[in-house]
């Protein structure tokens, strides 16, 4: 079973497989980055930290600086990638997302706050309702997760569709998150993370 992660965003999508029940979060957000890449980070990081007393010259600097920019290159690429494969079925969804969203904006809802003010929750349940009308079996769901030594616990909401009318396909599962940039942005995040969720 194939499941993505639709956004309004600029056409973005996250791609994953496997079984519903076992949808990682974590995972999922961080799919595009393969082992190799990972190792990578890790002995960047690792060697960074062993050369702060070290004065090599500015020669090994420089080569940092090109690797460094290498790897952020790749992994924009490799988002990128990722962000604009599309289906005719996600076409669909996003388009009655993106109008129910442009219609709601502004509107006052009924918790009597405008979306502008940080209403997600009511242009959530406008868009779910729209993509019901339009024949999608759509919800909105919240994943929480109890907090572990190195992640504190939380919870997520996003609106979950499930296309069913293929049966060649199967079950096809489509995730919209809404404000999708937003839940990557860091407080302290270097200059190349910055301009990668950008």
């Amino acid at each position: 079973m194939s499941h993505r992660i639709l956004t309004c965003d600029k056409s973005e999508i996250v791609t994953f497989s496997g079984d519903p029940a076992s949808i990682n979060i974590s995972d999922t957000i961080f799919g595009f980055l393969n082992n190799e890449s990972l190792k990578s980070i890790h002995l960047d990081f690792c060697d960074e930290n062993e050369n702060d007393d070290d004065d090599e010259g500015e020669e090994k600097d420089e080569s940092e600086n090109v690797e460094d920019n290498q790897f952020w290159e790749t992994q924009h690429q490799l988002l990128q990638d990722v962000l604009y494969r599309t289906t005719s079925l996600e076409s669909q969804i996003r388009s009655i997302t993106k109008e129910a969203i442009k219609e709601g904006n502004g509107i006052i809802c009924s918790c009597r706050r405008t979306p502008d003010d940080g209403c997600k929750t009511c242009l959530m349940k406008e868009v779910c309702s729209r993509l019901q009308i339009a024949g999608f079996n759509s919800a909105i769901c919240k994943s929480k997760w109890k907090n572990s030594p190195d992640i504190p616990s939380g919870e997520h909401t996003f609106i979950d569709v499930i296309d069913s009318s293929n049966p060649k396909k199967g079950e096809v599962r489509v995730i919209i998150e809404l404000n999708f940039r937003a839940e990557f942005e860091m407080a302290r995040g270097c200059e190349e993370y910055n301009r990668l969720v950008k």
